[in-house]
């Protein structure tokens, strides 16, 4: 993967029988944002959580001055002012989140199709602590099928401070392996302990680029 030192997170509200049509169109609005700054481009739709049927629109950067070209691009958007005035998709949430370094091998071969985001604040651990055991862990995660694992802090939007865990799987069978292989990894157990998590959705992913 590219140097990614930032990722934007957006989530928008739309219509039901909007849905299918503006998924159809990320696409090319994920052309738009690489062409003006983006490293990397995931999108989809929540599944549990929070919000089920938002759309999420995740991006990754270098540094913040690609987000800021990929905004300008996107004011000057056809494909940005149609999605929000003909499709009804309304953002109400984008939090920018600077990555940490946890050591994992990505497989992006097949495409993932499953994002789990997990939220949460430190309550005991130190952020050293927390990247340790995230890293000890971190095996578990791809023996069990996890192709991609990312790990960052808020530091714009809502919950600035709070952290963010994305891992990206093939299958739901995946995800469940993978958490009953955690439930038993001690390490896993001291950091859910240290980790208050307070949001944790599934989100089906239906492209990458």
């Amino acid at each position: 993967m590219p140097n990614e030192n930032y990722a934007v997170i957006t989530a928008a509200n739309c219509p039901a029988e909007n849905r299918s049509e503006a998924l159809s169109k990320m696409p090319e609005l994920a052309a738009i944002s690489k062409q003006a700054g983006a490293s990397r481009v995931s999108f989809g739709m929540t599944l549990s959580g929070i919000n089920p049927g938002a759309l999420v629109y995740i991006q990754f950067f270098e540094n913040l001055n690609g987000f800021e070209k990929v905004m300008n691009s996107f004011s000057s958007s056809d494909l940005y002012q149609d999605l929000v005035q003909n499709h009804a998709v309304s953002p109400y949430v984008r939090n920018v989140i600077t990555m940490k370094q946890v050591p994992y091998e990505p497989k992006l071969d097949p495409r993932p199709n499953y994002l789990v985001l997990s939220k949460g604040e430190r309550v005991s651990l130190s952020e050293s602590e927390v990247l340790s055991l995230l890293g000890t862990t971190a095996s578990v995660f791809s023996a069990n099928g996890a192709q991609t694992l990312r790990f960052g802090q808020i530091i714009t939007g809502t919950d600035p401070g709070q952290y963010l865990l994305g891992v990206t799987y093939p299958s739901m069978k995946a995800i469940e392996d993978t958490y009953t292989s955690l439930s038993k990894n001690a390490n896993f157990v001291k950091l859910s302990t240290g980790i208050s998590i307070n949001m944790r959705s599934i989100i089906q992913l239906h492209g990458m680029v």
